[in-house]
């Protein structure tokens, strides 16, 4: 009796290891096609003056060099300037030039809000930075 409780645990052991290890692999190729899923590159915006939708505010004068470090923005930390880096916002310039709707539309897109960035003042801590 012992000896066939004991084969029958190991082939309850043997079959879980198996189900186990089909289950881990199925996860492991899940989050790695997470990882090469492609970041989304641009987001709606909202319609401009003309009805037609404008590009993200700041986007437009983007230099074709390397940035500023946004961070230096008293309120501006390392998530937001990713967060807006990703949006395409790279230059004090382009903070500086932001008008109120240019806030509400790049606060909603970092999830940040625009009171926030109203209060800290970071269009005019651009703008003393920049010499604007």
């Amino acid at each position: 009796m012992k000896t066939k409780i004991g084969a029958l645990v190991a082939t309850l052991a043997a079959a879980a290891s198996a189900t186990g290890a089909a289950v881990w692999a199925k996860r492991k190729r899940g989050s790695e096609a997470r990882s090469r899923k492609p970041a989304k590159t641009s987001a709606r915006q909202p319609a401009g003056p003309g009805g037609a939708e404008s590009a993200t505010p700041s986007t437009a004068a983007a230099p074709s060099g390397g940035g500023d470090e946004l961070t230096s923005i008293k309120g501006i930390g390392v998530r937001s300037a990713e967060r807006l880096g990703a949006m395409g916002v790279t230059t004090l310039a382009q903070i500086a030039a932001w008008s109120d709707a240019d806030i509400d539309t790049v606060a909603a897109q970092i999830h940040v809000g625009a009171d926030r960035i109203r209060r800290e003042d970071w269009v005019g801590q651009a703008r003393a930075a920049t010499g604007g």
